[in-house]
């Protein structure tokens, strides 16, 4: 029994990561860091304008500038965390993006 365990096939190993690799995964990270920053920012300096245009009360833009982005990612992270539940089932989810990333259409498809 145990001659049986001890030629059974080593397990394959995971492929080292070069250098290179590494410095383009941090570069790719820093930079959607970067977008993700300018994104907020985008928002928090044009709110006086956005007010006066749209004419919002004060707790309206800051609806919009703080609990929006909050639910946003909320719902963006509970529906990639589904994806990768589903997917480890052999099912998925499809995500149609119609503004950039902030609204999104979730339908379940089986593959």
């Amino acid at each position: 029994m145990t001659d049986a365990v001890l030629e059974a096939a080593p397990a394959a190993l995971p492929k080292a990561v070069t250098p290179a690799y590494r410095h383009f995964a941090l570069g790719l990270l820093v930079a959607i860091y970067t977008v993700n920053f300018l994104d907020r920012q985008v928002i928090n300096i044009l709110a006086e304008p956005i007010k006066n245009d749209l004419k919002l009360a004060d707790w309206q833009v800051g609806l919009l500038s703080g609990f929006a982005f909050g639910l946003e990612g909320a719902i963006d992270r509970w529906v990639d965390s589904l994806n990768a539940q589903l997917k480890a089932n052999g099912r998925r989810l499809d995500s149609i993006m119609l503004v950039g990333d902030d609204a999104v259409i979730v339908k379940r498809k089986a593959d």
